[in-house]
């Protein structure tokens, strides 16, 4: 049976789909997989899947709204999905940290990244770091210190501070900015009950934009309340 599973594991890993969304929910049931069913006997495939996750860099296109829309989906799975094999593998994948970090580092340099994919993939860094039991005390807290100032850097930045202080703005963080059109253009305010009507592919795009956006905010924002509580239990020796 395991070897039926990594057979699958590999011949579905080595597939490529032109369709974003198909993308998408692939690599998600590939994570799923390596971390539910094949993390204790092969490890070593959450590699492989990070690897696929961390090259995924589909260009969205202005002239196909709901391409770009999944596009963009996908690349919010990529950081969701990265936090997760962090959390399950940490070990592992601190074998090859400064790796990591140097592909983090070179994706935030050349991809047209916002702050929420930066802020994401510090988060998947702070994991490792933070789950490893290869490190001792004294050298996780001197990284996670050195992180906490990043962070505060972020947090202090005037663009991203402006971002949030009109209501559009703030719309447009948590990935509700086409969200007005879209319920206007599908006539939504003429429809009494919701419930009854089903999401169309436009529609479908913006509600995992928006729960990608929320998962890499909460993984942010725990990131940040253990970097909190590391600084302030440290201070105290």
């Amino acid at each position: 049976m395991l070897s039926t599973f990594v057979q699958f594991y590999e011949t579905t890993l080595a597939m490529e789909f032109n369709d974003p969304a198909v993308q998408r929910r692939v690599l998600s049931s590939l994570v799923g997989m390596v971390v539910r069913v094949l993390r204790e006997p092969r490890p070593d495939l959450a590699i492989l899947t990070l690897q696929r996750l961390l090259n995924t860099d589909v260009q969205e296109d202005p002239s196909l709204p709901d391409y770009s829309e999944a596009a963009r989906a996908l690349s919010y799975l990529a950081v969701t999905e990265s936090q997760k094999l962090a959390t399950y593998f940490p070990n592992q994948l601190f074998d090859l940290y400064d790796e990591l970090e140097s592909t983090v580092q070179h994706m935030h340099a050349t991809r047209n990244y916002d702050e929420a994919h930066r802020l994401g993939f510090n988060a998947f860094l702070f994991i490792i770091i933070l789950k490893t039991k290869h490190l001792d005390e004294s050298t996780r807290l001197t990284k996670l210190r050195a992180m906490m100032q990043e962070s505060t850097n972020v947090w202090t930045n005037q663009e991203f501070t402006e971002s949030a202080k009109g209501f559009e703005s703030f719309l447009t963080i948590l990935g509700l900015g086409p969200l007005p059109e879209y319920l206007y253009s599908h006539n939504f305010h003429k429809i009494q009950d919701w419930g009854d009507n089903f999401l169309d592919a436009e529609g479908s795009a913006i509600q995992a934009n928006v729960n990608d956006r929320m998962e890499v905010g909460i993984s942010f924002l725990l990131m940040w309340i253990g970097l909190m509580v590391i600084a302030y239990s440290s201070s105290r020796y």
